[in-house]
């Protein structure tokens, strides 16, 4: 009964402590969409109601904030109030709810990106874990690291330049691995160049892209 009655303790802390800005009223709640890497993530402000339906949902999963395995991509979501800045991720219902509010600023490509990834996450964190073949963090210092200037690059991400791509992957993105460049600035398309794209188009990334040369 102790084992039991403790459970049931713990399963209630972890529901009413999934987000704190559940614990109190609030008119506005402004709701970030991590997907971005050296970008502006799409933000919505959610008025009472709404923010009370998100409130009831993560209630329901009974489950405390998870840790996202990805470091790039959707990590979930980010719930800003006077409570504080708080993650909100691993409750699927709560999760779906919040990202069709970003209906109108999300394409079909990123709608697919983030919905399949809450859908179908693995708990297992291991598919993202790898081990890297570099002697210390401090042979990424030194950047700009460049790959071998070969016509078909060789996808081996634990030996490439250093393997910094893995070592440094929470500060170089998708634009430094197909460049095969690490600079451990999140690197964006027309930025070296001094002039970065302004809409997230396929028109304005590749011309930004073709400006870096």
């Amino acid at each position: 009964r102790t084992a039991m009655r403790f459970a049931w303790i713990l399963a209630a802390v972890s529901a009413t402590s999934a987000l704190r800005a559940c614990e109190e009223s609030h008119d506005n709640v402004e709701i970030e969409l991590r997907i971005f890497s050296g970008t502006r993530n799409p933000t919505v402000s959610l008025g009472h109601e709404e923010w009370l339906q998100v409130c009831a949902l993560l209630r329901e999963c009974n489950t405390t904030a998870k840790t996202p395995c990805r470091v790039l991509g959707y990590t979930g979501f980010q719930a800003m109030s006077p409570s504080g800045s708080e993650t909100l991720y691993g409750c699927q219902t709560a999760e779906l709810f919040l990202v069709s509010k970003f209906e109108d600023q999300m394409n079909k490509e990123m709608m697919i990106h983030v919905i399949g990834d809450i859908l179908e996450r693995t708990e297992d964190c291991n598919e993202f874990a790898s081990t890297p073949h570099v002697r210390s963090s401090s042979d990424c210092e030194d950047v700009p690291i460049l790959g071998p200037d070969t016509p078909v690059p060789e996808y081996s991400p634990k030996s490439d330049d250093r393997g910094c791509f893995i070592t440094e992957q929470s500060h170089n993105n998708c634009y430094n691995y197909a460049n095969d460049i690490v600079t451990n600035t999140f690197a964006q398309p027309g930025r070296g160049a001094g002039e970065k794209w302004k809409a997230n188009t396929c028109k304005e990334v590749r011309a930004a892209a073709e400006r870096d040369g």
